[in-house]
């Protein structure tokens, strides 16, 4: 739905990045466009301020606009996009709201339903109370200045246009007349000084007051003196009429606000004003009484006041109306059944309290947990309690949640509509760019070396970004791109960089062993982190580089750890030496990364005497009840390293797999790694090789 003053342009005109396409207002110091960027096509609302036609007071609340709207993001204020300048104009990039204004809205509907009343009330309210945090007074609230997110009623309400606005701060006021006369405070009218905590912003639309439980009465009852007050002010005249002293809010604020009907009269408000506080279950005062049914056969009686049920819920409102047929008569009193479970019982009888004082305080006592404000708030939305839906909402957004109760929210929310709908902020998916953004912090940070202080933090690291990548019940949070992949590998590379400087540092220690205890515990910090990475690389499908870097720093591996003082306790680096050469030789067995022969001779000759020494300390370890060694053992572990052993010997040439084997059958330590199937292997093909070849027509080299 488009503005009733909008003008379609013959022909685009171009400002900056922007097509404007449309005329939607304006003023003598501004006019709001219909604009399309030109290389993204985004629609958006320029707004062109003219600032030749600024006074002192207008620049200064144009700059208060700038600096409040670029400081806030909020689904009830206008969101400021960009700002640009030309020579004579500054141009607001504001988010484009297709649903028109809020005038225009109630021109085109009329009389607006009390359901979308309620919740349009609310969405302003929240708006206010982030005017109110930045001390900002709008001074110019009225429906033309407040827009609507889209034409359907459950469209979003944003407060905009605040070239009125200026920054009070506590203790601060103003005497200026600004604004529309029917939305303005009745301190405005009158010529008196206001400040940010009276009316001044809270109730220019007459309907803006967040503490509701305390305001309804004078909200309502501004609006009808505004009238009077407007009429005076029209004449030259300052009417004052003073409030009441004190009355009760009449029934059903939000709907009354928008469209007051020729019933509601003064007479309403001092029927209210006159009643007496009264109390949930005073039978004395009752009108009328609530039965709590359920299918167990609880019959629970709640002595009530209609004014009250009505006032705070749609669902006694209506079967309290005259329309109603089924309301019957008990001792003089109006009954209402509420037929429920019986597990909900209480939680219906804890919103009932809530109708007697219904403020932030009672509901977060009454919740004390996420289980009982989910219970509250399911039969409020049931009962059509928008303030205590409200409350509830707020508290559940707010609060920590165990893991079960996360499952029980999804169970409960999603049938409540959009006002309940911020409670799932937190589970949402989140955008690409935002996953690969902390993908990325968090890989530097865990291929980092941080103090010993920060370990813990950096292993937890470790241990997300792994699971982000893992493809289990859900498919991996991340879709590594090739700039993905390179920074991964940037990142590794200069961890092992780092940990080839230690390496060299350490061998070059001949004279003595290495004993020092920092320099051993930097060593097992940069093993358990590169076998991590080996994770991170297999996952991401980029091993090669590092299986290269690691057999190029192979010698200097086994002479570090060589080079170990006998008292020094690396029996764990051993270990982590060998599941990292596991993970290495792997691929290099199967095919999946593909080296020369000279190399995976290498890799063999190096490795296999290493783990065929680290298998029986090991083992030793374990039988002598080392525990904590133990539970880092994996046997699939040993039984990969084997296989992955026996498949690279048998690819290399047969002198060269002679060799290993011979080597292996003469040494103390032949049952590991157990190369029985590449001995026999060998065995067959050496005896027939001769014959096999002559058969074919090779000749024999």
């Amino acid at each position: 739905m488009e503005s009733p003053t909008s003008t379609a342009l013959a022909e685009p005109l171009t400002v900056g990045d922007y097509s404007l396409t449309e005329k939607l207002g304006g003023g003598t110091t501004s006019t709001v466009w219909k604009a399309e960027h030109r290389t993204t096509s985004q629609v958006v609302a320029l707004k062109q301020v003219r600032l030749s036609k600024l006074t002192r007071r207008l620049k200064t609340s144009l700059d208060c606009e700038l600096n409040f709207l670029s400081s806030v993001n909020h689904p009830n204020i206008v969101r400021l996009l960009d700002i640009f300048h030309t020579e004579d104009c500054v141009f607001l990039v504001l988010e484009f709201c297709a649903g028109g204004t809020l005038s225009s809205y109630i021109q085109l509907h009329g009389r607006v339903q009390e359901q979308i009343a309620r919740e349009f009330m609310q969405q302003l309210g929240a708006g206010l109370k982030v005017l109110s945090s930045h001390h900002v007074v709008h001074r110019d609230l009225k429906p033309e200045n407040v827009l609507l997110s889209s034409p359907q009623s459950d469209a979003v309400l944003k407060i905009a246009d605040f070239g009125l606005s200026r920054i009070m701060l506590p203790n601060d006021h103003t005497g200026t007349v600004c604004g529309s006369p029917l939305y303005m405070a009745p301190e405005v009218l009158q010529f008196q000084e206001y400040d940010d905590k009276k009316r001044s912003g809270k109730k220019s639309f007459s309907a803006l007051k967040l503490d509701m439980d305390k305001a309804y009465d004078r909200v309502s009852w501004d609006f009808l003196l505004n009238m009077v007050r407007v009429m005076g002010f029209v004449k030259g005249r300052i009417v004052n009429i003073q409030h009441p002293r004190n009355f009760q809010f009449f029934v059903d604020f939000p709907m009354k606000l928008l469209s007051i009907s020729p019933i509601f009269s003064i007479a309403t408000l001092q029927d209210n004003k006159t009643r007496a506080p009264c109390r949930i279950g005073d039978r004395s005062t009752s009108d009328v009484v609530v039965r709590l049914r359920t299918q167990e056969g609880r019959d629970e009686w709640v002595y009530c006041h209609s004014y009250v049920l009505i006032s705070n819920s749609k669902y006694f409102s209506d079967r309290l109306s005259e329309n109603w047929p089924t309301c019957q008569i008990l001792d003089s009193r109006n009954c209402v059944e509420v037929y429920c479970q019986e597990s909900d019982l209480d939680y219906h009888i804890n919103v009932l309290r809530l109708f007697y004082d219904i403020n932030v305080c009672s509901v977060t006592d009454i919740c004390h947990g996420v289980r009982n404000a989910l219970g509250v708030l399911h039969v409020a939305n049931e009962l059509g309690c928008p303030q205590i839906i409200a409350s509830c909402v707020d508290y559940l957004e707010a609060v920590s949640w165990e893991e079960t109760e996360e499952e029980e929210i999804l169970r409960t929310i999603p049938g409540m509509g959009s006002q309940a709908e911020p409670i799932l902020a937190r589970l949402q998916p989140v955008n690409t760019t935002a996953i690969v953004r902390i993908f990325l912090a968090a890989i530097r940070f865990a291929t980092s070396s941080p103090c010993p202080s920060l370990t813990d933090l950096k292993t937890s690291a470790q241990e997300q970004l792994e699971y982000m990548l893992t493809e289990d019940d859900d498919a991996p949070l991340l879709t590594a791109d090739d700039q993905i992949k390179s920074d991964v590998s940037e990142c590794v590379n200069s961890l092992f960089t780092r940990f080839t400087t230690l390496l060299e540092s350490l061998v070059c220690k001949t004279e003595e062993p290495v004993s020092e205890t920092g320099e051993l515990q930097l060593f097992q910090s940069y093993l358990t982190d590169l076998s991590w990475a080996c994770q991170i690389l297999i996952k991401l499908e980029i091993m090669r580089e590092f299986i290269m870097k690691w057999m190029e720093a192979s010698d200097n591996i086994v002479k570090a750890v060589d080079q170990a003082s006998p008292e020094a306790d690396i029996l764990e680096s051993r270990l982590k030496i060998v599941e990292i050469t596991a993970k290495i030789l792997e691929p290099m067995a199967y095919g999946t990364i593909v080296l020369p022969t000279a190399k995976r001779l290498k890799m063999v000759k190096v490795w296999l005497p290493f783990t065929r020494i680290v298998k029986p300390l090991i083992d030793a370890a374990s039988a002598d009840g080392e525990e904590g060694l133990a539970l880092k053992m994996d046997g699939e572990l040993w039984q990969s390293l084997e296989s992955a052993f026996v498949s690279i010997i048998l690819a290399l040439p047969s002198g060269d797999q002679a060799e290993i084997l011979s080597g292996w059958l003469q040494n103390e330590h032949i049952r590991y790694p157990d190369l029985t199937e590449a001995f026999e292997v060998w065995c067959y093909r050496s005896k027939v090789a001769k014959r096999r070849l002559a058969s074919f027509g090779v000749s024999i080299v």
